[in-house]
């Protein structure tokens, strides 16, 4: 019922935001294998998207707040080069390092052949000031 890229006021100072943008959907082929036929020319329009939709979700967060991404792909593109493309443009946040990560960092791809499930991307980000 509203774009996610467009601002909204009214939505400011949140603890936490959940942002899980639209994406390939590359982890979840075992559910639905017709994205194997799908044809990724439209992936930098789709990388450009992710992006406006987290640089939008992170004005919501109050300082101290904590902003996750999570996408439904293992595309790195799309995952860790999107966080920290953000990163780099937004230094009153850092990855904040979370007990579930493998690497315990606040960043963690879960792939379907170690977690019996589907395979996804979380980053968990906290805002300095």
């Amino acid at each position: 019922c509203a774009d996610a890229a467009v601002f909204d006021k009214k939505l400011c100072d949140a603890d936490a935001v959940l942002c899980d943008v639209p994406c390939s959907g590359l982890g979840i082929l075992s559910k639905k294998p017709d994205i194997r036929c799908k044809d990724l020319k439209g992936l930098p329009e789709l990388l450009r998207i992710q992006r406006e939709i987290l640089c939008t979700a992170a004005k919501y967060v109050k300082p101290g707040g904590r902003l996750v991404y999570s996408t439904c792909t293992l595309n790195p593109d799309e995952n860790e080069e999107t966080v920290q493309a953000f990163l780099r443009e937004n230094s009153e946040f850092y990855v904040k390092k979370v007990p579930y990560s493998k690497e315990n960092s606040g960043m963690t791809t879960f792939y379907p052949y170690e977690q019996e499930a589907d395979g996804f991307f979380v980053a968990c980000l906290e805002r300095t000031r």
